[in-house]
């Protein structure tokens, strides 16, 4: 094949160029005449498809624009896979400035496919020569990425294809960041789509719907794949706005990775927006958008995984009375139980209550007449009275392992509240905990009980408190205690049943189940406790008279039974006793509970299990 080698030899007058400075004159080089310009645009006389350019100009930068990108190499290749006419400029740099040769057009007849004959080509365009696939950003309008955590990586300046380090010792590492926890990456939107074809060339069109300003762009590209890099012309790949700024070249990419459902491409920001790395940014291909099914994950739970119905009724007694909370009445929580509005003021005054953004709508007569009893009848269900805005509504509930609380029938506790608000029973008649609140003790004080949204994924809850039974008062304070270390039995071989919860003459001393100082209290003592495996022996009197048996520290506080909290113990069942020593009672000396008599007609004592459900103080 005749060599075709095209040389150009041209010529301009030089202009000169002067500024001042500090009152002092600079003169900048002279410009270079474009008759000086020297440089070669050869076809490889074997495969005319490959296009060699060289520049012979001494003493300058070369500045080619290709139909493959710009480069500025003193020699360089450009791999032209199809026949069409191509355009080439030489320019350079100079002391001068810039200045630049005519345009040289190349009518290339043949083609040369083996160019783009690679799998990372095929997988690029979706087949190779004659296919053409469209990618998109991974990140949609309802700010779901699809296959990455995000829409965008970030990898240092040696890192390179598949993450690898590049040079040993570089500065090589990487940050996958999740979009939902950085979320100022890039904003939620439609980014449109790009489209990679090789029919009849190697053809790029994008479509920016996040960058007005660019548009609709089409252009051509080249891929690279020993050096995992392609370029671009005229049209550049999809990206955020939010980094339009800081790539000084859209233009030229290092390929991070390629695959069928996947694509990373890298663009260098600038050393001026906080210092230069890759803005690695992850596309998926259309058709695994298309198809993408999100995975069958289960909702979120909310925190609360407690014993519901001894939470909701066995604080004091199996029965217990819940208001609502008038210093912070109610919220909105998603389906994890997190609050989805802060609240900005709340206290004594109720007017105080509202949230960081709003005022909510607050009705004391209507929240402080709302009243919730619950009593514990066996272990997943009780009774209920509850007393709403307009009456009261009783009946019989039952609580699930998900710890919602069913009622049996609709239920309204209140409506219309400024206007709109109101709190009711789902239309499977539920309702659920999505959150409780303890004291030091571990007791429940607190709940939120939560109405499931049916349009969306929330609850709105309502902030109830407890209060003891008799008359209305606040519940006291709890105190913990490990059934671990609970001695019971006959313990003083006088045939009582003793419940020693402390005593510093007894076992219990050395590994107490309870801290005897929190033991402080101005009024009354309750415990509750739970007797199984009881069988009474042939004759036996069949119902025992307890007696609490009290002590403080230094003797002041005593307490040794017969008064109106001692109870009858008939078997198994669970119990609830108070003491009343008259006195100020400070740190526990003697704590036990005798149930007389009994142990002496109990059949097997071995088969006796105690449990304390609770201590509480007032």
């Amino acid at each position: 094949m005749k060599r075709n080698i095209l040389k150009y030899w041209f010529f301009i007058m030089s202009v000169g160029l002067l500024f001042t400075a500090c009152q002092d004159e600079y003169e900048l080089g002279e410009v270079l005449p474009v008759e000086s310009l020297q440089y070669e645009i050869t076809q490889n006389p074997d495969d005319p498809n490959m296009v060699i350019l060289e520049s012979l100009t001494p003493n300058v930068t070369p500045l080619w624009t290709t139909p493959m990108g710009p480069s500025t190499r003193v020699k360089d290749t450009v791999l032209l896979p199809f026949s069409g006419v191509y355009q080439f400029v030489y320019g350079v740099e100079s002391a001068g400035g810039f200045v630049s040769a005519d345009t040289v057009e190349l009518n290339i007849t043949t083609q040369n496919l083996s160019y783009v004959d690679h799998p990372l080509w095929d997988l690029l365009t979706g087949g190779g020569v004659g296919f053409s696939k469209t990618w998109e950003l991974d990140l949609n309008a309802e700010g779901i990425s699809k296959y990455f955590v995000g829409p965008q990586y970030f990898y240092g300046t040696d890192n390179g294809w598949l993450g690898e380090c590049l040079v040993e010792g570089g500065n090589c590492w990487s940050w996958e960041a999740d979009w939902p926890g950085n979320q100022w990456i890039a904003d939620v939107g439609d980014y449109g789509e790009m489209t990679f074809s090789l029919e009849g060339g190697a053809f790029l069109t994008v479509n920016h719907s996040m960058i007005p300003a660019r548009g609709t762009e089409s252009g051509t590209y080249f891929l690279d794949v020993d050096n995992y890099s392609m370029t671009f012309n005229n049209a550049s790949p999809l990206h955020s706005p939010n980094t339009e700024a800081c790539v000084p070249n859209w233009y030229a990419v290092r390929v991070f990775s390629i695959a069928k459902d996947y694509m990373q491409l890298g663009f260098k920001r600038d050393a001026s927006c906080d210092g230069e790395l890759w803005l690695v940014f992850n596309y998926i291909s259309k058709e695994y958008s298309d198809n993408w099914v999100p995975d069958d994950a289960p909702d979120p739970e909310p925190p609360y995984n407690g014993d519901a119905n001894s939470d909701l009724t066995t604080n004091v007694s199996t029965t217990k009375t819940w208001k609502v909370d008038l210093d912070y009445p109610y919220n909105w929580h998603d389906l994890a139980g997190t609050p989805l509005n802060d609240v900005a003021t709340y206290g004594s005054d109720p007017e105080g209550f509202a949230f960081t953004t709003w005022t909510p709508p607050y009705d004391e007569t209507v929240f402080s007449s709302i009243s919730v009893e619950l009593t514990k009848v066996g272990e997943s269900d009780g009774t209920y009275v509850i007393q709403t805005e307009t009456g009261e509504v009783t009946g019989d509930y039952t609580v699930n392992a998900k710890n919602e609380i069913d009622f049996g029938q609709p239920i309204t506790f209140f409506s219309g509240v400024g206007g709109w608000l109101g709190f009711s029973t789902t239309a499977e008649n539920t309702l659920r905990i999505i959150a409780a609140e303890n004291d030091a003790f571990g007791n429940v004080t607190g709940i939120w009980l939560g109405q499931k949204a049916v349009d969306k994924d929330e609850y709105f809850s309502l902030h109830l408190k407890s209060v003891a039974n008799s008359g209305g008062q606040p519940s006291g304070t709890g105190v913990a205690f490990d059934n671990t270390k609970l001695a019971f039995g006959d313990l003083e071989g006088n045939g009582n049943l003793r419940l020693e919860l402390y005593n510093d003459f007894g076992s219990t001393k050395a590994d107490p189940p309870l801290d005897p100082t929190a033991v402080v209290f101005n009024n009354r003592i309750e415990i509750t406790f739970t007797l199984q495996g009881i069988t009474l022996t042939g004759g036996a009197a069949g119902s025992y008279n307890t007696a609490v048996g009290l002590a403080d520290g230094d003797w002041s506080a005593q307490y040794w039974g017969d008064g109106p909290g001692e109870v009858a113990v008939t078997g198994d069942g669970t119990y609830t006793v108070y003491a009343e020593p008259g006195s100020i009672y400070e740190t526990a000396l003697v704590f036990v509970v005798d149930i007389k008599g009994m142990a002496a007609e109990i059949a097997d004592l071995g088969a006796v299990t105690v449990t304390i459900d609770s201590i509480v103080m007032y």
